[in-house]
């Protein structure tokens, strides 16, 4: 006599794969994704920061006998530049992520040879959340980030 095994799985096996998927979706569901606000306004601050020390590191070569900058172009992305305000080329343009953005429109140049500004700048990123990052760039050159 030949037995016949059950196919298919009991109902704690289903519930586990159940639990697991619904653990797994959680970080969807509740953030947005799996990086936060808070990571996505670091992110982008961390990367307006790095092109600001670039744009004033090319100022400082004086290779090019070009000023560089940084400036607005929209609430959610900005541009490297070089030469004066009459006369710019556009290095680079970066984007935000979405749900960043600038509070005011700024335009931050790097004297050619010494990296130095004409005055001290102030900027503000913000998220939909309300975070805010501020950047402030000293007429020295120096660079500084503070979360608010």
């Amino acid at each position: 006599m030949i037995k016949k095994s059950a196919h298919g799985f009991t109902i704690f096996e289903l519930l586990v794969v159940i639990a697991l998927i619904g653990l797994l979706s959680l970080p969807l569901l509740t953030g947005g994704g799996f990086i936060g606000g808070a990571a996505r306004i670091r992110a982008n601050s961390d990367q307006l920061y790095s092109d600001m020390v670039l744009a004033r590191s090319y100022a400082r070569d004086a290779r090019d006998r070009l000023n560089w900058g940084v400036r607005f172009a929209n609430q959610n992305s900005y541009e490297i530049i070089s030469g004066n305000d009459e006369s710019l080329t556009v290095f680079a343009t970066r984007s935000l992520d979405g749900s960043v953005s600038f509070e005011d429109e700024f335009i931050v140049w790097f004297t050619s040879g010494i990296g130095e500004t004409n005055e001290d700048h102030e900027l503000f990123l913000v998220d939909r959340d309300g975070k805010r990052i501020r950047i402030v760039v000293y007429k020295s050159g120096l660079i500084e980030k503070f979360e608010i």
